[in-house]
């Protein structure tokens, strides 16, 4: 939700979310909410799933984005995904939306 580039790391703050196609099996007591996310391009990172590479990457990423000659959509969240598959092999992926 913020740019930790500009936020102090103890300042920025996340959602964590969980994709499920059944929103009404979710029990809650009313502190977890629903948001739909837009759709649209992103530009996809393969990391290593370590407190150093995720740190490293925050730093870097709009480097990173420029260097593969794409614009990043500011207008929509950077997202940290992980699949069980992934993280067994020590890795994650940070998802960038990028304009067309």
């Amino acid at each position: 939700m913020d740019n930790p580039q500009l936020t102090k790391p103890i300042e920025c703050r996340y959602d964590v979310c969980l994709l499920t196609l059944n929103i009404e099996s979710i029990e809650s007591d009313g502190q977890i909410s629903v948001r739909n996310l837009n759709g649209g391009r992103y530009a996809v990172f393969t990391i290593e799933h370590t407190a150093d590479a995720v740190a490293n990457f925050w730093q870097s990423f709009s480097s990173e984005v420029y260097s593969c000659g794409v614009t990043m959509d500011i207008s929509r969240p950077i997202m940290e995904r992980y699949f069980v598959k992934m993280v067994a092999n020590g890795l994650c992926e940070m998802c960038v939306p990028i304009l067309k």
